[in-house]
């Protein structure tokens, strides 16, 4: 154990192993030389590579079919599809870039592409995920502009669209491009065969620490609570929107359909479904269905006439009817 602190302490600025080791020989643990077996068996990183694969399968045809189709069709550039279309171009950085690299690192079982690609691999991985997780907060914003109207008759156009993108990129680029200066650093993590902004190794470096928690603030605490906060700003005023039709729709219906406990309330009244019930206030409410139209009722036709025939119709106001049978047939004179 004494051998494994001393070989520690002799270990490059840049090394670090989350785990207490008993070797003299730390430094050949090195994540870009040899398989990282110590932090997992060889199944966990072929089902890793596998799981990279599906997605690079899965990830690349459902965002570049994204793009072609807006690019190709007018009526799908719209100021909201604008915004979908910059997170699908985030995306194809994020897997063409960061889940290659770490489908051939995992496959290897550590990171055989060296120090430069991992910064490389760290910084393309880094702002493909901060210019996403931004494109989400715009996409929010604008549903809360469009639906929650703060701004009065404020019109949420193409060219906001394009300028929201535009931020989204500019908030990425400041987040991951000062561990390529010096600010921190990018630094396999996890299995060591994918790299990021060194967060979750423990280091007690000043620049390290702040980094992570600015970062920490800035683009995941900040944006996710614009997403948060607009889109239960939306579903408030849906509520009440949906409130308030309730409450018009059951009005109507009340006026015209009296309910069934009011009924009950006036025994007196029989209930009829071609005699309108009474209001308690007095009102007379609407029938349920109307009456039926009243029959129409023929003479009968003369004993001996042919079928078809209609009875003589006498002149209104004549004194003497003519005599009739019992069963309806004229009387000869």
């Amino acid at each position: 154990m004494q051998k494994s602190r001393e070989g520690r302490e002799e270990l490059p600025e840049d090394f670090y192993i989350p785990m207490a080791l008993d070797t003299p020989n730390l430094t050949a643990l090195s994540p870009f030389l040899v398989p990282q077996t110590h932090l997992g068996s060889p199944g966990v990183f072929m089902g890793m590579s596998a799981f990279m694969f599906m997605l690079i399968a899965l990830g690349v045809p459902i965002n570049a079919l994204t793009i072609f189709c807006t690019a190709k069709y007018k009526k799908l550039r719209s100021h909201l599809n604008y915004i979908l279309v910059n997170l699908a171009v985030s995306n194809l950085l994020v897997i063409c870039v960061g889940s290659t690299t770490a489908f051939y690192s995992f496959s290897q079982m550590y990171f055989a592409l060296g120090p430069t690609a991992c910064k490389i691999e760290g910084f393309a991985a880094t702002l493909g995920g901060m210019v996403s997780l931004w494109s989400l907060a715009v996409v929010a914003f604008e549903r809360f502009l469009v639906i929650c109207k703060p701004l009065g008759n404020f019109t949420f156009r193409g060219s906001h669209a394009v300028l929201g993108c535009a931020a989204t990129w500019i908030f990425g680029l400041v987040a991951s491009v000062p561990p390529l200066f010096g600010w921190s650093r990018y630094w396999p993590h996890g299995l060591k065969t994918s790299c990021g902004p060194d967060v979750f190794s423990g280091s007690s470096d000043p620049g390290v620490q702040s980094y992570m928690v600015v970062l920490m603030v800035t683009c995941c605490f900040f944006p996710l609570a614009i997403i948060i906060l607009c889109y239960l700003q939306v579903w408030l005023a849906i509520r009440a929107v949906s409130g308030a039709a309730e409450e018009e729709e059951g009005g109507g219906v009340r006026g015209a359909h009296p309910h069934p406990a009011e009924l009950l309330q006036s025994p007196r009244q029989p209930i009829s479904p071609h005699r309108p019930a009474a209001d308690p206030q007095g009102a007379p409410l609407q029938p349920i269905c109307p009456p039926p139209p009243a029959p129409h009722l023929s003479p009968p036709a003369p004993l001996g006439a042919p079928v078809g025939a209609t009875p003589p119709i006498e002149p209104p106001g004549s004194p003497f009817p003519s005599p009739r049978h019992p069963h309806g047939a004229h009387l000869p004179p």
